[in-house]
């Protein structure tokens, strides 16, 4: 066998993915070949993948993301030759192309919409953020001795729908620990919910939500009808929990989940997307900020890592500045209708941004899992 050339196809921190070109017996041939995998992940990966191979004559693929953007790809043929079982395969790295999303310019301009009816939202000179230290992608450390808020002009609390919410903060009204389960919502637990309930679903720009869903055939209730359904959808309660293994705690919702937020033993906080449940617990010494990966000069939104009492939040990011009722409406509307890991994308102070948003089963039938905002 006779080498021609070696060519580095793909390249990240680990894993070099090269293609070799040889002359054996008179023939030119190619062969992907990896280096920096161990012989243990090979026989592990081509075990697995060989395993699940169901018909015999066609190519079984088995692929897993790599750092870097990029994806390990075994490909697996098994055949019979005379009796003989003959196993065919290739490995490869793959950079892993950026899914491009259709645009939606109704939904774009219901968004642009919800931001200029937002009659609860904050001047941008009323906050004042302090973002430090870059985190890199995957580090987790302290790297900004200040917090996140420098400054925040309380008057605004003074207006209805904030004040609700921080009624609703000091009630306690959620048990942050998702294994520990959630009151059922009867009458007397719902009265603890009716007047942020109220403030958010009487707002304009919720109606204009409604108005949407409703034109565009994501549903036909009456108004009412669909406040009430949207009240089961957020408020409806499920299991994250996996400590259990004879039970499972309806330990978490919709709302509590990005409202105010939640932890859970061995990963951390979850959800927790409210600027203003954020800003109370740094307030108060129960957070501690680490650092941001990314954020925009106008302010508006940002990805960073925190602890919230001694839990850490790997990679947290919310709105800032908007009002509950325009985080409301902007995630129902997106769950509705572009569910589905940065399905719901939209440009927003000309800043590219999406939705990420799922739902789950639960006591009331279908209910939000997560919804939250990050940038591209």
């Amino acid at each position: 066998m006779k080498i021609i050339s070696l060519k580095i196809i793909n390249n990240n921190e680990q894993i070099k993915d090269m293609q070799v070109k040889f002359i054996e017996n008179g023939r030119m041939r190619k062969r992907r070949i990896l280096i920096g995998t161990s012989l243990d992940f090979e026989i592990g990966v081509f075990s697995l993948c060989t395993l699940s191979i169901k018909d015999k004559d066609a190519w079984k693929h088995c692929s897993a993301p790599v750092d870097g953007g990029y994806h390990f790809d075994m490909a697996i043929r098994m055949s019979e030759n005379y009796g003989h079982l003959d196993i065919t395969s290739f490995t490869k790295i793959l950079k892993k192309k950026k899914r491009k999303h259709k645009s939606d310019p109704e939904f774009q301009k219901l968004v642009e919409e919800l931001w200029e009816k937002d009659v609860d939202r904050v001047d941008e000179s009323a906050i004042t953020l302090n973002w430090q230290g870059k985190l890199e992608k995957k580090q987790v450390k302290d790297i900004s001795p200040d917090p996140l808020f420098s400054s925040v002009d309380e008057f605004i609390f003074q207006k209805p729908i904030y004040a609700a919410l921080l009624e609703m903060y000091k009630e306690n009204n959620f048990y942050q620990q998702v294994c520990e389960q959630e009151p059922p919502m009867n009458e007397q637990r719902r009265e603890k919910f009716v007047k942020i309930w109220g403030l958010i679903t009487d707002s304009e720009v919720f109606k204009l939500g409604y108005d949407f869903l409703r034109n565009h055939g994501k549903t036909d209730k009456s108004f009412d009808e669909f406040r009430e359904q949207m009240f089961d959808f957020w408020f409806g309660t499920y299991s994250r929990c996996e400590q259990h293994e004879n039970s499972e705690p309806l330990g978490s919702s919709g709302f509590e989940h990005v409202f105010s937020g939640e932890w859970k033993h061995g990963t951390g906080v979850e959800g927790h997307h409210n600027w203003l449940r954020y800003y109370l617990g740094e307030k108060a010494g129960e957070i501690n900020y680490y650092g941001y990966f990314v954020h925009q000069d106008n302010n508006i939104l940002g990805t960073f890592q925190y602890k919230w009492k001694g839990f850490l939040k790997r990679i947290g990011g919310f709105f800032f500045r908007t009002s509950p009722a325009f985080d409301f409406t902007l995630f129902t509307v997106c769950s509705l209708t572009h569910p589905g890991n940065e399905a719901c994308h939209f440009e927003l102070l000309n800043t590219k941004m999406f939705v990420t948003s799922f739902k789950m089963k639960c006591n009331n039938g279908t209910c939000l899992a997560t919804s939250y905002p990050g940038l591209y």
